[in-house]
This record gives structure tokens, sequence and C-alpha cells, in this order.
């Protein structure tokens, strides 16, 4: 998976018109990790400057992009057939450089109109020239405020968006966005974050808060009440996502790819069908049998498929994880 051939070209045309080298980005690829893992839960300003958005698309975009939309994919393939086309508007908070925006731009119809809300002024700045050819009106204002304002006007959307943002705020700052969210919801929320026991967690907890709320969970869980995951354990999926030169120098590899681990959690209004199974890991496929590693309604466990049940290995044997399968 990859960003849309137009939004590659920009961001490499932002990067040679700039006065940015290949050591400035680096250096500030570099920083910016160490301010996520040292700041993140504290709502500091982690991305300012041109520099530093930048690095931050050239290095993070592609994940987040590729992340949004597996789950987004996975998301609307629940939903009641003719639901997708009607979801129309589109709420993407804490938009960043605009990876969700453009993930949800190739996920639905072209008759959409994205709302893309971003405190940082250099963040929307930049997010702006790559989404170019785009629906999408860009907001500079921060997320909990702009929510709330929504909420007390009686603003909806159809799908509303937040990724790699939640992670960032306190618990209690987050309960209150995630009651919020729900209100201005009309068709479906995704919640994106890390694919870490930290990222899991904040879902983990926020599914219980919308099951209170009377919300219908419809990916990636099945249909059961409580999430069966050991607390030993978390639920996340991986996606693949190519690298470009820029971004292998930036992550100093060498590996033309990487793959993103990522946890999310959809909640609908809609009319949906939930999943027999989700595949929790990258099925094991040996000569004549294939190993699956399953979130079902009777909890998290182990099945073994072979060719004598011809339809599910060949299910099976097309399937990776993170795709939901019918046994």
């Amino acid at each position: 998976m990859d960003l849309p051939i137009s939004c590659r070209a920009a961001l490499e045309e932002l990067i040679s018109s700039s006065s940015c080298s290949t050591a400035d980005l680096r250096d500030a690829a570099a920083r910016m990790t160490v301010s996520y893992k040292e700041d993140s839960g504290h709502g500091s300003r982690l991305v300012t400057n041109r520099t530093s958005v930048l690095a931050y698309a050239a290095a993070r975009m592609p994940a987040t992009f590729g992340a949004v939309h597996t789950a987004l994919t996975h998301t609307l393939e629940t939903l009641e057939s003719d639901c997708p086309e009607h979801l129309t508007t589109i709420l993407d908070l804490g938009a960043g450089t605009g990876a969700a925006t453009l993930a949800v731009t190739e996920c639905l119809h072209d008759g959409i109109s994205i709302t893309a809300v971003e405190r940082e002024p250099e963040m929307r700045a930049v997010g702006q020239h790559l989404t170019t050819g785009c629906n999408v009106k860009w907001v500079q204002a921060d997320a909990l405020e702009y929510v709330r304002t929504m909420a007390k006007d009686g603003k909806t959307f159809d799908v509303v968006i937040s990724s790699y943002m939640t992670n960032e705020m306190s618990e209690e700052t987050r309960t209150m966005l995630f009651s919020l969210l729900w209100k201005i919801t009309r068709g479906v929320l995704l919640l994106v974050e890390p694919g870490t026991k930290v990222g899991s967690a904040i879902l983990r907890s926020a599914r219980q808060q919308f099951l209170a709320e009377g919300a219908a969970v419809c990916a990636p869980c099945p249909d059961v009440s409580d999430c069966p995951i050991g607390e030993d354990d978390w639920c996340h999926f991986t996606c693949r996502v190519a690298r470009s030169k820029l971004h292998k120098t930036l992550k100093g590899g060498d590996v033309p790819y990487e793959d993103e681990k990522f946890s999310y959690l959809a909640l609908t209004r809609l009319p949906h069908k939930n999943t027999a199974h989700r595949i929790l890991r990258h099925p094991q496929k040996d000569p004549g049998r294939i190993t699956l590693t399953l979130c079902s309604d009777i909890g998290c466990n182990v099945r073994v498929v072979t060719k004598r049940d011809k339809a599910a290995f060949t299910a099976a044997r097309k399937a990776d994880a993170g795709d939901s399968i019918e046994l």
C-alpha cells in the first residue's frame, strides 16, 4: 500500500522547494520520535515548524494512511450493502497532514465532502497542499473545542475519524472527547491508534464506554459484549506500506517496506453485520493445513483448517491478519 501518486508528488515538490536538507529532515524525524515517546499524553505541541512537519509527512504519513485505509475498509465491509453510498459528510479530527482524508477519499465514493480539523498551522498548511484535489475544507481548531461546539450546535457527520490522536490526551480528556464524538456521529465513528499495549488499552476502555452509551461495535470485533483478549495480550493488526528513498533515509533502513502495527475500533448507528471470525495474527500456512488465531463469539481461539474442508481451506489460504473470515 502506498500514498496516492498526487500526494507523493506534492510532498516531493514541497520538500524540494524548501530550504530543508536531508540531514535537517533526518534530525527532525529523530527528535519527533523522541518527543512522541517522552511527551505523549501531555497535550504537548510536538510538530510545529515546517521542517518537522515535512519530516512527519515523509516518515509517518504513509503508515497512518495505510492504517486508516485498512481499518476503514474492514469497517465498510460490515455495513449493509447500500449504506456506504449514503455516507457523504466526513469529519477528519486531528487531521495532521491529511493521511485519513486521503484514505477516506480512496475508500468512499466521489460525492463525499470532508472537514479536516487540525490545531497546528504548519500541519494544516502542508495538509492543504497534499490533499489538493480532495473535496476538503480545512479548519484550524483544537479537536476537543471543535467537537464540543459541533455537539452544542447539533451538528452531525456521516463518518467521524480520529486517528493517532487520543493517545496524546489525558484519560479525563479522552473520556470527554469520546462522549462528544458519539453525539456528533450520524453513521460511523472510527478510532485508530498505535498497535501497542497502550493504544489497544485506550480503545478497549473506549469500547466499554461506547457500549454503555448504547453504541454498536461493528469492527474489528465479532458480536461479543466483553473483549476476550487477555490482559497480557493486546488487539492490533498490521498493514504493509511502501517506503520511498527518502523514507528509508529518514527511518535509517534499507527494506523497501515497513509493517505498521495499529489498533482500531469502529462504532455505528447503521444496519450492519458483525463478522463471525476476525483473524488476529498472520495465518501459519503449512502444506495441507493452515493455522488461524481467531477472535470469535466464543472468544479467542486457534483453529486448524485442512484441505478436507475445501471451502474453509480456500478462504483461509486467501486471508491475512485483520481479515474477517467465514468458516
